[in-house]
């Protein structure tokens, strides 16, 4: 019964590891277009940094410049309640 025990233990360990691990420690919503020259090296800096800083990140971007889908991606990352929120802006003003 012990080994039963045991095996069960290690299980639900694993499980709950596997799921942290799929948790989304931080997101970024970039306010520059996800096809822009610019922002796909900004991307891949974020994704490198998040390799090397061994943390789960997502980085999202409106497919045009556009505010009001911006908000939604960032009360869409709220609602995920990751670790962190990063926020890009070409006008922070935008945002008071």
């Amino acid at each position: 019964m012990k080994k039963v025990y045991l095996t069960v233990a290690a299980l639900m360990s694993w499980a709950m590891m596997s799921v942290a691990a799929l948790a989304v420690d931080i997101i970024v919503v970039s306010h520059g277009q996800a096809n822009d020259p610019f922002w796909s090296v900004a991307k891949n800096g974020v994704d490198k940094a998040c390799k090397d800083m061994k943390v789960s990140c997502k980085y999202t971007a409106p497919a045009t410049f556009d505010m009001v889908e911006m908000a939604k991606l960032i009360d869409n990352a709220v609602s995920q309640k990751p670790k962190g929120i990063v926020i890009t802006s070409s006008r922070c003003c935008r945002f008071r």
